[in-house]
């Protein structure tokens, strides 16, 4: 989200990026995930490429909690609430929360100043437009979201979502 910012020209850039964060999750999945992903070409690094000498218990790891489809107004404030407070000023892991989309704002208050960042669990591939129902990155960009999951399995199987249109993201 950060590359693209709602630009056009940016587009190719943000997918090269989350292309490239696709496969260290893939590596990271299959216990090969090295440091040199990062500071190595983007562009065609694959697992199988990698210095796996280095440990992974080294690696800054990521908690994503994904709320789903639950909470309530009050259960997302108390949720996001406990979180912070019981995360404290933890930097040794990346802490993410991703509250159903009504709530984004106002989680994103919650968390604004604390080692917790807030995530989205969906957006849809356009700056703008006539598209019911859907978020564009903007949109989340402009609640404050630094991440996005994608890929989810109840949205391939249910809606039909497939790898070509989760690369297009």
């Amino acid at each position: 989200l950060e590359i693209w910012h709602g630009e056009d020209a940016n587009v190719i850039e943000a997918q090269k990026e989350l292309l490239h964060r696709v496969k260290c999750n893939h590596a990271a999945r299959c216990g090969v995930y090295s440091s040199v992903m990062e500071v190595g070409s983007k562009n065609n690094l694959m697992p199988d490429e990698l210095d796996t000498s280095e440990s992974v218990s080294r690696q800054k790891k990521f908690v994503v909690a994904n709320w789903k489809m639950y909470t309530t107004t009050l259960e997302a404030i108390q949720l996001a609430d406990a979180i912070v407070n019981g995360v404290g000023n933890e930097k040794s892991v990346n802490i993410i929360i991703c509250p159903p989309f009504p709530y984004l704002a106002l989680v994103g208050d919650i968390v604004i100043d604390s080692s917790v960042e807030l995530g989205a669990q969906n957006l849809f591939p356009e700056k703008e437009g006539a598209f019911t129902g859907e978020t564009s990155p903007t949109m989340l960009l402009d609640v404050g979201c630094k991440y996005v999951i994608l890929g989810h399995s109840e949205r391939r199987g249910r809606l039909g979502e497939s790898d070509a249109f989760i690369r297009f993201t």
